[in-house]
């Protein structure tokens, strides 16, 4: 019997009584019997993640997502493709402990190299392909290919790369990597021609079947990661008909030589792009796989984490260009959940939705709970719990380095610092603002993205309620509960970017704090939604946004802000915007502390145009003393300046930092006067 999510449901058929009626000679025809159920010609099981990223809690979850792969693998042996869209890394203390010495004499491992950790956990897994994410680029291409590609002693990626919109014929580090699409693979027996390999499609055959597989990458990455060389199509990030040309022209090729079974693996970031977007322009695709929208997917019987609340139903089900249906697939991230589809074929190589049963689909929680269900904990990868346990102990000594106390849970989730300020994105960008004022004592604003927190500080507690507290105590470690470790401020700053200061214009400012909004819509999760220190303000999201073309110029301009005060250190303020209009001489100047990422057009900020506009008195300075170097102890970053922060006014020794997180109706600092 297949597994199912909850306790198993039996089921009775009914019987149909044919009543007979006869009365004044007259009969009633027998009512006819319903029809015949379809019946499939084959089935097949994908089981599917994205965005496992990598964290700290990784070292417990990772391993128990082996052990429920494992154990749904078992009920379909020969059938079943594993398929990872996008994201499988992300800079912070995991992926850097794949860096330490240590690591080498971990199985799977070899080499240390940063990463490398994480891509051993896939390679154990036995993953048959990934799609490229934005993550994947968020250290440069030279980083993919010390995790993807052989060096002798490590391995590389025992799978495939699959995108079909990104060029890399310009990039030294990668174009190499690079092969024709449309390789043929037994998925029980694949071999080693696709390992290290970057490819827009492959096809594995299933006993006989051929399934083909297409991968296509969010066209933001340019303005989201850094790609370098790496060229994305289309050049228009919202350009959905000339994203769907590329991948149909794959799909074509597939169909062309046969396949009529086809996953498309897109890592979209904003899950209406694979859900609303591409099944309508697209044909012959039957399933796709969303990725970096970290979106809780559940079917209705689906056991969920702690704290977790399905926002999407599992699957979606959308119609292609050509009438026909798409499953279109994902669960939520951080090694957290196991996606399950158990796909369904008549003769003609379409999907067949009725056979489709919540009761075996969905999202297969990896938490202890989800384990114990499977009866799964026997089945836990060995080599996985090896690497899991070496990245551990190469990060315990970080979780007894002190910096800091909090009283109170430290709000860095993802649905948070991407919609409303948070306590976490408060206290980082005071930290910044702080720090800048220690090398310019003029910076008056803090501005950061939303996007650059990757994790809270703190404890959740357990159940349908979740108490939510300060960090935990780890007296392995010497750790106090409350005490904030150099291990929580780099799993939570995992990208340590580099300060930035640069002088804006009124009317600039007030172009930044439009830009920073103007993704808000609902349901939707925004890198660029801003923290901001110095500064407060009122935005009205029903509002027109602010519309930016490539080159950062204002093509729309926005009406969201109804309110900016800038808020110096004395406690006076400054009136910026008032009633939706700028006020005073939109000419006058404010030193502004940023992160390199953003200064660099990262989330499409404007900072790019204003230095070509007026770089005399723009005057941007990096406050990295030692560039190229991306540590815990390096000048001008952010993990440095929280740090130091933390010593200087929330000492272990003393209270701590006690601003608990707010409602958003109840935020002082970021404040939305209506939602859409």
């Amino acid at each position: 019997m297949l597994h199912s999510k909850k306790r198993p449901v039996f089921l009775a058929s009914a019987l149909l009584a044919l009543a007979f009626t006869s009365g004044c000679g007259n009969t009633e025809e027998p009512t006819p019997p319903p029809p015949s159920p379809p019946r499939a010609a084959f089935t097949f099981q994908v089981l599917h993640a994205s965005d496992m990223e990598s964290g700290l809690p990784a070292t417990e979850d990772a391993p128990r997502f082996s052990a429920v792969l494992r154990v749904l693998e078992a009920q379909f042996p020969r059938r079943t493709l594993k398929l990872a869209s996008g994201d499988l890394w992300l800079p912070g203390v995991f992926f850097n402990a794949g860096g330490d010495p240590d690591m080498a004499t971990v199985p799977g491992v070899g080499t240390a190299s940063a990463g490398r950790a994480d891509m051993a956990m896939f390679n154990e897994m036995g993953f048959h392909a990934a799609s490229f994410g934005n993550h994947e680029f968020d250290n440069g291409t030279r980083e993919i290919r010390n995790i993807i590609a052989s060096d002798g002693t490590w391995s590389g990626a025992k799978f495939p790369y699959l995108t079909s919109n990104l060029d890399f014929s310009a990039n030294s580090d990668l174009k190499g990597q690079v092969v024709p699409a449309g390789t043929e693979l037994d998925a029980n027996d694949p071999g080693t021609s696709l390992h290290n390999k970057i490819t827009p499609s492959v096809i594995y055959t299933l006993e006989g079947q051929k399934v083909g597989i297409v991968g296509a990458t969010t066209p933001l990455l340019p303005n989201i990661s850094s790609p370098g060389t790496v060229v994305t199509s289309p050049a228009d990030p919202v350009d959905h008909d000339g994203l769907a040309s590329i991948i149909q022209a794959q799909v074509d090729a597939l169909r062309d030589s046969g396949v009529d079974k086809i996953i498309l693996m897109a890592h979209m970031q904003q899950y209406v792009v694979e859900v609303d977007e591409l099944p309508r322009r697209l044909e012959g695709v039957d399933i796709i796989i969303a990725g970096g929208n970290h979106a809780v997917w559940a079917d209705a019987d689906d056991a969920l984490y702690s704290g977790d609340t399905a926002t999407v139903e599992y699957p979606q089900w959308k119609t292609s260009k050509s009438d026909q249906p798409i499953a279109v697939l994902n669960v939520s991230s951080n090694w957290h959940y196991v996606g399950r589809f158990i796909a369904h074929f008549d003769e003609a190589g379409v999907l067949i939705p009725a056979l489709h049963n919540p009761l075996q689909n969905g999202a297969y929680a990896t938490d202890a709970a989800g384990v114990a269900r499977l009866a799964a904990a026997s089945q836990v990868d060995p080599e996985v719990k090896a690497i899991a346990e070496g990245v551990k102990a190469v990060v315990l000594a970080k979780d007894g380095a002190i910096f800091g106390k909090t009283q109170v849970y430290l709000n860095g989730l993802r649905t948070s610092v991407r919609t409303e300020e948070t306590n976490l994105g408060n206290i980082t960008s005071d930290a910044n603002l702080w720090y800048a004022q220690k090398a310019d004592p003029s910076t008056v604003i803090s501005l950061k993205n939303g996007g650059g927190i990757r994790d809270s500080i703190g404890t959740v507690g357990t159940g349908s309620n979740p108490t939510y507290g300060p960090p935990a105590a780890n007296p392995a470690a010497n750790k106090h509960e409350g005490d904030i470790s150099q291990l929580d401020i780099e799993n939570s700053l995992r990208f340590n970017n580099d300060l930035v200061l640069v002088t804006v214009t009124a009317k600039q400012l007030e172009e930044v704090l439009e830009h920073s909004v103007a993704a808000v819509s609902p349901g939707a999760t925004p890198g660029q939604f801003p923290q901001v220190g110095g500064i407060r303000f009122e935005y009205d999201a029903s509002k027109p946004a602010q519309v930016l073309d490539k080159d950062y110029n204002v093509t729309t301009p926005g009406q969201r802000i109804i309110k900016a005060v800038i808020v110096n250190a004395d406690g006076t303020e400054e009136l910026l915007v008032e009633d939706g209009v700028l006020v005073g001489d939109v000419a006058r100047t404010f030193r502004l502390v940023t992160l390199g990422f953003m200064a660099g057009g990262g989330d499409s900020y404007p900072f790019p145009r204003f230095e070509r506009e007026n770089d005399g008195f723009y005057n941007r300075v990096s406050l990295d003393t030692n560039p190229g170097s991306n540590g815990f102890s390096d000048e001008g970053h952010e993990q440095k300046a929280f740090a130091d922060y933390l010593a200087a006014k929330f000492p272990a020794s003393g209270p701590g930092y006690s601003e608990a997180d707010t409602a958003k109706e109840a935020d002082a600092r970021i404040k939305p006067v209506s939602q859409q």
